[in-house]
C-alpha cells in the first residue's frame, strides 16, 4: 500500500504546478469576459470558484461531489485506467445521463468493441439504451480505423447531425495505431482536442493507465481539460476500485483517492470515504 500512495503523490507532484498555472489562466480570462474587477484576488484565493462555470452532470453517483459540482461544460476529460477498471462504464454512464434526464443528446464513438455489445453490457448495468437511441437522442457508433482525417470528418458529421452535446470516444489510445512517431501523435491529439472545443459538447476519452505498471503520461493527458484516473488494484489480498482527480480545469475539487464500486446502477463513488487516511 505504501508503495502505492508514493507513486500516487508522485504522479500528482509532476503535474500539480502545471495544473494550478493553466487553472489560473483560464480562471482570469473567463473572469475578465465576466468583468469582475476584484478577480485576481478572488483567483488568487481559489482557481476554481465554481460560480463562474456552468456544470455537466455526470450521472455517476459521487463523482460530482469528489468534483465539487460536476464538470465544467466544454471540457476535454480523459478518463485513464488499465483493463477492467471502468473507463467504458463511466463513458456509457456520462452519456445516458445527459439523454435521459438532462436533455443533452449524445454520441458514443467505439473504435473497438461493437454498438450492440456495449448496449448490452449497459443494459446489464441497468442503463437501457434502444428507447433512446430509436428516440434520437443517443447514437452509438463502430468508426472504422483508416484515416484520422475520416475519423475527424465522421465525429463532427455524428455530432452536427445528432445536435449533441455529450460526446464519448472510446478507446482513445487506439488512435495511436495511426502513427509511428510521438511527434505525430502529439500533433493528432492536439488537433482533436481543438476540433472539440470549437463544437459545443463535452467530451469524454478513454485511455489506457497502470499505476502499477509505472507508465508515464501520455499527451492525451496533458493536452486535456481535465484526467479522471481509475483504479482497479491489488492491496494485500483484494483488488480495491479507486477513483481520483488528477486535474480539472475551471474547479476545485478533491485532492484524495476515493473507492468505487460497480455494480448494477453503475458506477458509485464514495466521496465521502477515502483509501489512504494515513497520508493526511
Amino acid at each position: 500500500m505504501a508503495d502505492f500512495s508514493d507513486k500516487l503523490v508522485e504522479i500528482r507532484s509532476q503535474m500539480s504546478e502545471k495544473k494550478k498555472k493553466r487553472e489560473k489562466k483560464v480562471s482570469m480570462k473567463k473572469a475578465k469576459v465576466l468583468g469582475e474587477k476584484s478577480s485576481e484576488k478572488m483567483f488568487e484565493k481559489n482557481f476554481g470558484i465554481k460560480e463562474y462555470f456552468d456544470r455537466v452532470k455526470s450521472g455517476v453517483p459521487g463523482i460530482d461531489e469528489v468534483l465539487h459540482g460536476g464538470i465544467p461544460k466544454g471540457n476535454l476529460v480523459v478518463i485513464a485506467g488499465g483493463p477492467g477498471s471502468g473507463k467504458t462504464s463511466f463513458g456509457l454512464q456520462f452519456l445516458y445521463e445527459g439523454a435521459k434526464n438532462q436533455g443533452e443528446p449524445g454520441v458514443f464513438i467505439s473504435l473497438e468493441e461493437e454498438p450492440e455489445r456495449l448496449i448490452k453490457n449497459a443494459k446489464g448495468l441497468g442503463f437501457d439504451f434502444e428507447p433512446l437511441i430509436k428516440e434520437g437522442k443517443v447514437l452509438i457508433i463502430k468508426s472504422a480505423m483508416y484515416q484520422l482525417n475520416t475519423l475527424f470528418s465522421n465525429i463532427k458529421e455524428v455530432v452536427r447531425k445528432m445536435k449533441a452535446k455529450r460526446l464519448v470516444i472510446d478507446p482513445g489510445a487506439l488512435l495511436r495505431l495511426f502513427f509511428e512517431t510521438e511527434i505525430e501523435v502529439r500533433k493528432a491529439f492536439v488537433d482533436l482536442a481543438g476540433l472539440l472545443k470549437k463544437m459545443d459538447i463535452t467530451p469524454l476519452i478513454t485511455t489506457d493507465f497502470s499505476l502499477e505498471a509505472g507508465k508515464q503520461f501520455e499527451m492525451e493527458e496533458y493536452a486535456a481539460d481535465g484526467v479522471i484516473l481509475l483504479y482497479h488494484t491489488r492491496i494485500g489480498n483484494i483488488y480495491q476500485r479507486m477513483i481520483a482527480i488528477l486535474k480539472m480545469r475551471g474547479t476545485s475539487h478533491s485532492e484524495k483517492v476515493h473507492p468505487f464500486k460497480i455494480g448494477y446502477g453503475g458506477i458509485m463513488v464514495y466521496p465521502e470515504e477515502e483509501v489512504f487516511r494515513e497520508m493526511e
